[in-house]
């Protein structure tokens, strides 16, 4: 049975920036505030079903859209979870300079749309043992991203009442700077949560499962990859965590 190979994922961090809202500046900054309250119309969150497609085809003359197959290689299965932020904020403070601005904005909304697309590639008349290892690579990254909306829900109601400070050449362009920031946190500490575990575990199939060559069956092979990245995460944060 020739290998198979899981492709890398890709990670798309994307902030789209919402109108800001307009405040006159301040010599002084303003007293503090308590953050508003999170309600449900300040935190949107859109999750799309994934994205699933499974395409075959001629291992002599592959599609000019497939993947390039390394040597030794007969499948390969690409998966992308992506992130998008919609995020409004109130200026409260900007201070021009001659070097630019410096703007201070509090976070009133965000929108967070998630998605994930897979796409299988398998040969022609391939093996029943071929479907079925890509075919766990695809249940893997849909058990990770059956709980992406709880992950990201938290992370944008977090988001809210917080003030975040930005640079530019103009105050507009501060602004802007100071929300993308909080954008790119965002998709980031998603990222970490849903599709960096889940490429590890990704990692711990095809070793456990030798590129589905071996005997063991893909659910087994699927649970001792999770039980093993849930242990290693586990270790990893008891060996980094502060000495109390």
């Amino acid at each position: 049975m020739g290998m198979m190979r899981r492709r890398a994922m890709i990670v798309l961090l994307l902030a789209l920036l919402a109108p800001l809202a307009r405040a006159e500046r301040r010599s002084t900054p303003p007293a503090p505030t308590a953050p508003p309250a999170t309600t449900q119309s300040a935190v949107v969150i859109e999750r799309s079903a994934p994205d699933v497609k499974q395409r075959t085809f001629d291992p002599k003359n592959p599609p000019s859209d497939m993947p390039a197959l390394r040597p030794g290689e007969a499948a390969v299965t690409e998966s992308n979870f992506s992130c998008q932020t919609v995020i409004a904020a109130t200026i409260i403070d900007q201070i021009p300079s001659s070097g630019g601005c410096t703007t201070t904005v509090r976070i009133t909304n965000v929108k967070t749309t998630i998605k994930l697309g897979i796409v299988i590639w398998l040969p022609e008349r391939g093996s029943r043992k071929l479907t079925a290892h890509e075919d766990g690579h695809r249940a893997i990254d849909q058990q990770f991203y059956a709980g992406a909306e709880d992950v990201a829900r938290k992370l944008s109601e977090a988001m809210i009442g917080q003030r975040r400070v930005g640079k530019g050449a103009t105050c507009d362009a501060a602004a802007q700077a100071a929300i993308k920031e909080a954008g790119d946190q965002l998709c980031g500490d998603y990222m970490a949560a849903v599709q960096f575990p889940a490429t590890r575990v990704q990692e711990l199939y095809d070793e456990i499962t030798d590129h589905g060559r071996n005997r063991i069956r893909e659910p087994s092979a699927i649970q001792r990859a999770v039980d093993q990245q849930k242990k290693g995460a586990a270790d990893k944060a008891a060996t980094t965590k502060p000495a109390g």
